[in-house]
């Protein structure tokens, strides 16, 4: 279809095509105030390609290969699209106009180069699309006036996926650091913290964390980090402890971390529990 860059099925990562979040879309040109035209996508069900689909609507949904074959046998199906799922511990980076006749800017090249991460070109060959694996620190979002967003999941998100990849990584990787980091620079929501983010992630693996403002450090809310020092529980102690990991692997802190906290006796919630045990870390940390 005119203006719309086809889909290359064998480019796209395995990882997304395992998961059923699938729907395929129709282009719709509309002319815009400033003479362009823009490429609307509504989105349409695969498993009947003449009906229209809703992101908020899981039997919408199809798996990978049904979309690529109301695709391939239906002319007035533009594209494919994916809808992120909160489970999917995935984050996708949509950025507009950044590609002029083929040429990525260096703004957007520096984006890529950072995340480290799968790339692709957006339908309209405009526009860049990075998925890493990691979770956003906040909301998502919308900056029309960069022409920057960033989705995970926790709200329905509808995303075209074309197999168009960039010169990067085929696979997708890891990136908390650069979500973070360019989380909190086009959000617009905390800038101050962008700085800090690095920090944060790159010394995860490497910091002895044995005091309050380490834990900081890591990025954990005041709340959790009461219950490591304090050892401050609501509920049983195997439901606090529980609540500390699930907080620790939200941060993506390395499960290594996780355990040097729980089982530090200098913080009070790995302190009661050894004394309620006489010192037995297994059956305190598993709360036998």
């Amino acid at each position: 279809m005119t203006n719309v860059l086809p889909v290359i099925p064998e480019n796209i990562p395995q990882e997304l095509k395992d998961k059923p979040n699938y729907l395929v879309w129709k282009a719709v040109l509309k002319k815009r105030k400033d003479g362009k035209i823009k490429i609307n996508k509504p989105p349409y069900q695969a498993k009947f390609p003449n009906r229209k689909a809703s992101k908020n609507n899981p039997k919408h949904l199809s798996d990978f290969n049904t979309a690529l074959s109301a695709y391939e046998r239906h002319q007035d199906i533009a594209g494919i699209g994916y809808v992120v799922q909160p489970d999917d511990g995935l984050v996708f980076f949509d950025l507009d106009h950044c590609v002029t006749d083929g040429e990525i800017s260096e703004e957007a090249q520096r984006v890529i180069n950072t995340v480290g991460s799968y790339a692709e070109l957006s339908p309209s060959g405009n526009g860049i699309r990075i998925v890493a694996r990691g979770n956003l620190p906040g909301d998502q979002f919308n900056n029309n006036e960069l022409g920057r967003e960033m989705y995970d999941g926790r709200k329905s998100a509808y995303l075209t996926i074309t197999g168009q990849q960039l010169d990067s990584l085929d696979t997708i990787e890891e990136a908390q650091t650069a979500i973070d980091h360019y989380y909190w620079e086009w959000s617009g929501r905390d800038k101050e913290s962008a700085s800090q983010t690095y920090i944060k992630i790159d010394l995860n693996t490497e910091l002895t964390i044995e005091t309050e403002d380490d834990l900081k450090v890591l990025g954990l809310a005041d709340k959790t980090i009461q219950r490591i020092t304090k050892g401050e529980v609501e509920g049983n102690r195997s439901d606090s402890i529980m609540t500390v990991i699930h907080a620790c692997l939200h941060k993506l802190i390395k499960p290594a971390v996780i355990a040097d906290i729980l089982t530090n006796p200098a913080f009070g919630i790995s302190a009661k529990a050894l004394e309620e045990r006489k010192g037995d870390i297994n059956s305190a940390v598993n709360g036998n």
